[in-house]
């Protein structure tokens, strides 16, 4: 996280959460082939879903 901060690939705000630089994401859906880019933005979304604790997404009893 440190060095895509420090290459400014991301922006870490006061609350901890993360933003890709629009740019950064341009160019990453370019060099991938269009095939593919559903597959990984599954990744992302498990990645995400997996970062929340479990407290957060269950229903208070």
């Amino acid at each position: 996280m440190a060095e895509l901060e420090r290459l400014s690939a991301i922006t870490l705000s006061v609350d901890g959460t993360c933003t890709l630089h629009p740019g950064v994401r341009t160019a990453v859906l370019q060099s991938l082939p269009p095939e593919s880019h559903s597959f990984w933005r599954w990744q992302a979304l498990a990645t995400a879903y997996r970062a929340v604790p479990w407290k957060y997404l269950e229903p208070a009893a």
